[in-house]
Formats: structure tokens, C-alpha cells, sequence
């Protein structure tokens, strides 16, 4: 059986999240999916420079990255 440590934070698709609330999120990955997910590692994804600004025109159901 795959293992996930509770205190490990995994990066996950938004396809993949059934139901999402302010203190729980359900999601459609089994554990051993889940364990085969990259791990969230904070250096990776460094803050935007202050002076960034979305693009705008803002279109809904389109995601700009």
C-alpha cells in the first residue's frame, strides 16, 4: 500500500477535486494516485514580482499561465 505522510502537501489538479470547502477538500485521487503526485516544495514556485499584474481582459472559463 502506497503511504502519504499527513503533514506532506501535494500539488493536485483542479480536475481532480470533487468538493472543496473552507475547512475540507475531497478528492477523486485514490492514495496511491495521490503518493505519485509531485510534493509540494515552496522554492518552486516563487512569488510574482511586485509589479505584476493579471492580464486583463479577464475571460471566464479561460486560464492564463
Amino acid at each position: 500500500m502506497s503511504k502519504c505522510r499527513s503533514d506532506e502537501e501535494f500539488l493536485v489538479p483542479a480536475e481532480a477535486v470533487n468538493n472543496a470547502s473552507e475547512g475540507s477538500l475531497f478528492l477523486s485521487d485514490s492514495l496511491r494516485t495521490l503518493a505519485l503526485r509531485l510534493i509540494y516544495q515552496e522554492v518552486d514556485f516563487p512569488l510574482a514580482p511586485p509589479e505584476w499584474r493579471p492580464p486583463f481582459p479577464y475571460r471566464p472559463g479561460t486560464f492564463v499561465g
